[in-house]
Protein backbone atom coordinates (compact mmCIF):
# COMPACT_ATOMS: atom_id res chain seq x y z
CA UNK A 1 0.00 0.00 0.00
CA UNK A 2 1.40 3.49 -0.85
CA UNK A 3 2.32 5.56 1.94
CA UNK A 4 -0.18 8.61 0.48
CA UNK A 5 -3.32 5.98 0.38
CA UNK A 6 -2.17 4.89 4.23
CA UNK A 7 -2.52 7.88 5.37
CA UNK A 8 -5.56 9.26 3.63
CA UNK A 9 -7.43 6.01 4.87
CA UNK A 10 -6.29 6.35 8.22
CA UNK A 11 -7.16 10.26 8.53
CA UNK A 12 -10.85 9.59 6.75
CA UNK A 13 -11.23 6.66 9.06
CA UNK A 14 -10.28 8.52 12.32
CA UNK A 15 -12.23 11.32 11.42
CA UNK A 16 -15.23 9.21 10.66
CA UNK A 17 -14.86 7.14 14.22
CA UNK A 18 -14.17 10.27 16.16
CA UNK A 19 -17.11 12.39 14.81
CA UNK A 20 -19.20 9.24 15.21
CA UNK A 21 -18.07 8.48 18.76
CA UNK A 22 -18.58 11.69 19.96
CA UNK A 23 -22.36 12.45 18.36
CA UNK A 24 -23.08 8.71 20.07
CA UNK A 25 -21.66 10.00 23.54
CA UNK A 26 -23.55 13.00 23.03
CA UNK A 27 -26.66 11.69 21.84
CA UNK A 28 -26.83 9.08 24.74
CA UNK A 29 -27.13 11.97 27.13
CA UNK A 30 -30.19 13.12 25.93
CA UNK A 31 -32.83 12.54 28.50
CA UNK A 32 -35.26 14.10 31.35
CA UNK A 33 -33.41 12.77 34.12
CA UNK A 34 -31.19 14.70 36.78
CA UNK A 35 -28.63 12.32 36.41
CA UNK A 36 -26.05 12.09 33.25
CA UNK A 37 -27.13 9.43 31.02
CA UNK A 38 -23.78 9.67 28.83
CA UNK A 39 -22.83 6.23 27.59
CA UNK A 40 -18.76 6.23 28.06
CA UNK A 41 -19.10 2.65 26.28
CA UNK A 42 -19.50 4.28 23.20
CA UNK A 43 -15.93 5.71 22.91
CA UNK A 44 -14.31 2.53 23.56
CA UNK A 45 -14.69 2.63 19.56
CA UNK A 46 -12.10 5.98 19.27
CA UNK A 47 -9.95 3.71 21.81
CA UNK A 48 -10.07 0.35 19.42
CA UNK A 49 -8.94 2.59 16.81
CA UNK A 50 -6.05 4.32 18.39
CA UNK A 51 -4.85 1.17 18.91
CA UNK A 52 -5.12 -0.18 15.40
CA UNK A 53 -3.34 3.22 14.68
CA UNK A 54 -0.16 2.67 16.74
CA UNK A 55 -0.22 -1.17 15.55
CA UNK A 56 0.48 0.18 12.16
CA UNK A 57 3.74 2.12 12.72
CA UNK A 58 6.00 -1.60 13.39
CA UNK A 59 6.43 -3.24 10.43
CA UNK A 60 5.41 -6.76 11.46
CA UNK A 61 2.16 -4.94 13.04
CA UNK A 62 1.25 -2.94 9.99
CA UNK A 63 -1.54 -5.83 8.55
CA UNK A 64 -3.09 -6.26 12.14
CA UNK A 65 -3.37 -2.55 12.87
CA UNK A 66 -5.27 -1.87 9.56
CA UNK A 67 -7.96 -4.39 9.86
CA UNK A 68 -8.01 -3.64 13.50
CA UNK A 69 -8.54 0.12 12.80
CA UNK A 70 -11.16 -0.59 9.95
CA UNK A 71 -13.51 -2.59 12.72
CA UNK A 72 -14.49 0.48 14.37
CA UNK A 73 -15.30 2.32 11.33
CA UNK A 74 -17.37 -0.90 9.74
CA UNK A 75 -19.16 -0.82 12.80
CA UNK A 76 -20.21 2.71 12.08
CA UNK A 77 -21.17 2.39 8.79
CA UNK A 78 -23.34 -0.93 9.19
CA UNK A 79 -24.99 1.48 12.25
CA UNK A 80 -25.84 4.08 9.58
CA UNK A 81 -27.05 1.82 7.09
CA UNK A 82 -28.98 0.05 9.18
CA UNK A 83 -30.73 3.08 11.28
CA UNK A 84 -31.79 4.57 7.30
CA UNK A 85 -33.06 1.24 6.39
CA UNK A 86 -35.19 0.15 9.84
CA UNK A 87 -36.07 3.82 10.86
CA UNK A 88 -39.38 4.05 10.01
CA UNK A 89 -41.22 6.94 7.92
Amino acid sequence: MSRIVWIIMNVVTGLFVAFSSFIGFLISGIADTDEPTNDYRILIWLLVWIIGLVLQYKLETRLLGIIISLIPAVYFIYVYISVIYVAPS
